[in-house]
């Protein structure tokens, strides 16, 4: 026997059940004629986050083969479908790969493999129910599994995949100092007409930039090798040829110097040349994080002429 305490709590569970289950829509089917209908409505579901997906079935009429199965409302042999689903549910493809570089695989099942949400149980049930109308017996077999490229053995580190988008960033501020102290040097020559003094001494001015520029690589070439032997014996970068490395560095370092003459040629105080040197540097780099942030809506072109 039931007391009266236990049958107001049952159906206190009930009620409550049954609220719950008010909340949730089971008929989540929505037959549409034409796709542009169906263009329409898909954006409009979107906006109330109702949109999982949605399937187009190309049945042409210029076969008669495939009018007289339509006349006769049977499934024609040959079915062509379109599956599109909520961006939220599939891969992007409008982009070539991740513009933040990861030192692991894509994290699996969640991120890695997004088909596994919607696109492939949705392709497997229709598969499934035309089979199953054609030849009139339940389809459980074969069983579709889904399982990402092998990937040797590796070491997630954390510390490498948090620093790797701000690694550009802190080798571009690495180079600061060295940009506002070759700006100042080649603009003070010039102010205290160093230049001169050396032309009346008989040093032609090519004679006096070749100098200058081999002491600056010699300088660079130094700290290139420096840096790599940080980022090898500290294990950052175990894998990567020390090599590869040393002339990354040692490029990007030339073009610093490049830089510094180009800027030396405007300023005649040195104090405002190393100042502006170090600003206009730091200009330089915008265009990187403007595209890191937009590239997909540049052309190819125009990725090149902000990269140049």
């Amino acid at each position: 026997m039931l007391n009266n305490s236990m049958v107001q709590q049952i159906d206190y569970l009930s009620q409550f059940v049954v609220n719950i289950s008010s909340c949730f829509c089971f008929d989540r089917f929505l037959p549409i004629n034409m796709s542009d209908t169906f263009e329409e409505k898909a954006k409009e579901l979107i906006q109330k986050n109702d949109f999982l997906a949605g399937v187009i079935f190309n049945l042409s009429s210029s076969n008669k083969m495939a009018q007289k199965h339509r006349s006769s409302g049977r499934l024609p042999p040959h079915v062509k479908y379109t599956i599109r689903t909520n961006a939220f549910y599939s891969m992007k493809t409008d982009i070539l790969k991740n513009p933040v570089w990861r030192s692991h695989p894509r994290q699996l099942p969640g991120s890695g493999i997004t088909y596994n949400h919607v696109f492939a149980p949705i392709q497997d049930m229709i598969d499934r129910a035309i089979i199953s109308v054609h030849t009139g017996m339940h389809i459980f077999e074969p069983e579709v599994q889904v399982q990402a490229m092998p990937y040797p053995c590796h070491t997630r580190d954390l510390f490498l995949n948090h620093i790797g988008f701000f690694f550009p960033l802190i080798m571009m501020l690495t180079w600061v100092i060295s940009i506002a102290s070759m700006v100042r040097k080649l603009v003070y020559e010039k102010e205290i007409r160093l230049e001169e003094y050396m032309k009346m001494m008989g040093v032609h001015e090519e004679t006096n930039c070749l100098a200058w520029l081999l002491e600056n690589i010699g300088i660079m070439a130094i700290n290139s090798f420096i840096i790599v032997l940080i980022l090898k014996l500290s294990g950052i970068l175990v894998h990567s040829n020390g090599i590869i490395i040393f002339l990354f560095f040692l490029e990007f370092g030339i073009s610093v110097i490049m830089f510094s003459f180009l800027v030396s040629r405007f300023f005649n105080k040195a104090n405002t040349a190393a100042f502006c040197g170090s600003i206009l540097y730091m200009i330089n780099f915008l265009p990187y994080i403007i595209l890191l942030v937009l590239q997909k809506q540049f052309s190819f072109a125009t990725q090149c002429l902000m990269v140049r």
